[in-house]
């Protein structure tokens, strides 16, 4: 039952003004082209792309004409996660760290593949580094409620569904309509036999759009 998608932070940059015989290029286009070019293939600010292959292959040929940008490489991380290659995201997640170690979504989004990598090869240990990612991103920006949420999922698949509540309240305190949120805190209520707060907040979020908790309840006798 846990619905929730987890929010990929995009980065965007701005183009510096520089004179055209310093710019360096691949196939006609500079880096900063081919970066725009990979955020046309962006669905809004999903953090997910239409054509990640293809995202890969921009932002690749920008990093080989300027290495030195974190946002490059947290992007280019988002599309390999979006690809299955963990892996390689975290590798270039860990650059967009070192080039930038106040990026708070860099360590969001590595805490989404550490956790995505828990999930798909059921290593505990991943879970652990997720939560440790997302509590720097929390420290550099106390007031995303996203993080907070992914927090929770992070505790939630260690079975430490106290901590996980605490995180869903936060995220709710921060982001009351986040739907997902509620449906969440009901699975770790109903894990913690309290039924009655599990159905409350399964029924919020029906109200608010997501009605997956509430409809597996009434299909199990949970919730009248």
């Amino acid at each position: 039952m846990l619905r929730r998608t987890f929010l990929l932070v995009l980065v965007l940059i701005l183009i510096p003004c520089v004179s055209y015989s310093e710019i360096k290029t691949t196939q006609g286009l500079t880096a900063d082209e081919w970066f725009e070019k990979s955020l046309t293939l962006m669905k809004g600010d999903s953090g997910h792309y239409t054509d990640p292959n293809q995202a890969l292959d921009y932002l690749t040929k920008a990093i080989s004409l300027e290495s030195g940008i974190a946002k490059r490489y947290n992007n280019r991380g988002l599309a390999y996660n979006q690809l299955g290659k963990y892996q390689q995201a975290i590798e270039d997640f860990n650059q967009a760290i070192n080039l930038d170690p106040k990026d708070s979504g860099a360590y969001n989004n590595r805490g989404i593949v550490y956790t995505n990598c828990g999930i798909v090869y059921t290593k505990s240990g991943k879970f652990q580094e997720a939560i440790e990612d997302f509590n720097q991103a929390i420290n550099l920006d106390p007031k995303n409620a996203d993080v907070y949420h992914n927090r929770g999922l992070a505790y939630t698949r260690l079975g430490k569904f106290q901590q996980a509540v605490e995180d869903f309240n936060q995220a709710i305190n921060l982001d009351p309509k986040d739907a997902a949120a509620y449906n969440n805190r009901g699975v770790c209520y109903h894990n913690l036999s309290q039924r009655e707060n599990a159905c409350r907040d399964w029924r919020r979020a029906c109200e608010l759009g997501n009605c997956s908790g509430i409809n597996w309840a009434i299909n199990k006798g949970f919730c009248q």
